[in-house]
């Protein structure tokens, strides 16, 4: 969703900080109408502000004037394109981005990462006349500050960002893209990305207190690339996290059976060889594909693409409840999304909320949390019962069942297995995705994850 503003570049970011605070700290549901005051901030700082809270509101109230603003009329539907396939990346140098782009109007974001594995990767970025922004793709670096940065790298008649990395670097630089206006290229250099983040237009950064990709727009993707060299040289904790997405996929389109042996391959080879095998290739592309089918039906999330939530009310909970907790040797605790994902599955799957799963699915879950050595409970989570609660009710995707604050309910994702084997026409998404969803009272939810084991 998305209003008619003018983004007016990096002074712009700083002025609206402030809003998006007292928006998040006053908890206003993604489809609020949410209020400032034009004598404080400019009109087009907040609509600006509008439009990147939780992905867009659903209007905005001048409080001073009583003026209301509501966002510009959206498509039901967009095109999200076909990937395209590299073996190496100097195909991709060579061919498609020499022939297709603007070299000197040009500004690759690359992911810092990627470098300790594939240092040619930049050197050859440097030969052509294209811009290179090296960005460190972390969690914490995930924020308006990285963004503000990246924004004014944009500048001077640039008309494409082509983002090299994972998710975060996706994420990130094409937020920054969107918002000037330039065209999107992105090359997700990890399964997760490929599978989840670098597919469906979704851009975000995360809010300091509010949580993960809580800032953000629905960007127009132009390129999507898979470099297979890339994938390659990924650690077995990449490739266990891309797993987890796909089996989420596989969950909602019924398809484990076909995709398991694949699947395992990933779990039991080297991604040297793994990412060079047919069956591996067809598993990704089929992915990809499928996320394609959801959110070309339904890219602003209005029914079908919330289906993609499964397991992630859990997720985000963990990730962001793990920020405070410690081990018992004083050690920081670190969950990755795939796990969370995951160990949200498992909480479903085993209190019943999801129905019966196919054989093997739990199993397989089971196999990749132990190759992770992801010991349960997690956390004790003690006297942070209330802090849990307001994660879950702050989550972007909730939309709150009742306005009494006693009866505030979490909007959980809990589809049977391959609900959407088959994408439904628009006339009945609405009522399909309403007969997937269910609203849960916070206490209840939590007392699942107990149930579970994964936290005590």
């Amino acid at each position: 969703m998305k209003f008619q503003f003018t983004f007016t570049g990096e002074e712009q970011l700083r002025n609206i900080e402030g809003l998006l605070d007292d928006w998040f700290k006053g908890g206003f549901p993604r489809d609020a109408v949410l209020p400032f005051r034009s004598s404080l901030l400019k009109t087009d700082d907040a609509l600006a502000a509008a439009s990147l809270y939780k992905r867009g509101a659903a209007g905005l109230r001048d409080d001073d004037t009583g003026k209301l603003f509501f966002p510009e009329k959206i498509p039901k539907q967009t095109e999200i394109p076909e990937p395209v396939f590299f073996e190496t990346w100097p195909d991709f140098i060579n061919t498609r981005f020499t022939q297709s782009h603007d070299r000197e109007k040009t500004i690759f974001v690359l992911d810092k990462t990627l470098l300790s594995h594939h240092p040619s990767v930049a050197r050859s970025i440097s030969k052509t006349k294209a811009r290179l922004f090296i960005f460190e793709c972390t969690e914490e670096n995930k924020n308006i500050d990285s963004l503000a940065r990246i924004c004014s790298e944009m500048t001077g008649g640039l008309t494409s960002v082509i983002a090299v990395g994972g998710g975060i670097c996706c994420d990130v630089a094409a937020l920054a893209g969107c918002l000037q206006g330039l065209r999107i290229t992105l090359i997700p250099t990890t399964l997760l990305s490929l599978a989840d983040a670098g597919i469906g237009g979704k851009t975000g950064i995360n809010h300091r207190f509010a949580g993960k990709n809580q800032i953000g727009l629905f960007a127009r993707t132009d390129e999507i690339i898979c470099i297979h060299e890339l994938l390659q040289s990924l650690s077995g904790d990449l490739v266990t996290d891309g797993l987890a997405e796909i089996l989420k996929h596989s969950w909602l389109n019924g398809n484990f059976e076909k995709w398991r042996p694949a699947a395992e391959k990933l779990l039991s080879q080297p991604a040297g060889s793994a990412f060079l095998d047919a069956d591996v290739q067809q598993l990704i592309s089929e992915n990809i594909n499928f996320k394609r089918s959801v959110t070309g039906a339904d890219p602003f999330e209005k029914n079908l693409r919330i289906l993609l939530n499964l397991g992630h009310t859990v997720a985000h909970l963990l990730e962001a409840l793990i920020l405070h907790q410690k081990s018992g040797s004083g050690e920081v605790l670190k969950l990755s999304h795939g796990m969370a994902v995951l160990s949200g599955l498992k909480c479903l799957l085993e209190n019943s909320l999801i129905g019966s799963a196919p054989d093997g699915f739990h199993q397989l879950i089971s196999a990749i949390l132990k190759r992770r050595n992801i010991h349960f409970p997690l956390f004790d989570l003690g006297n942070e019962t209330q802090k849990a609660k307001d994660i879950l009710i702050q989550d972007k995707k909730n939309r709150l069942a009742s306005v009494s604050q006693e009866e505030l309910r979490i909007r959980c994702v809990l589809p049977q297995y391959g609900c959407l084997n088959r994408i439904p026409d628009s006339a009945s998404a609405d009522k399909f995705t309403d007969a997937c969803i269910a609203y849960i009272l916070p206490d209840e939810l939590i007392g699942y994850i107990k149930k579970s084991g994964i936290i005590s």
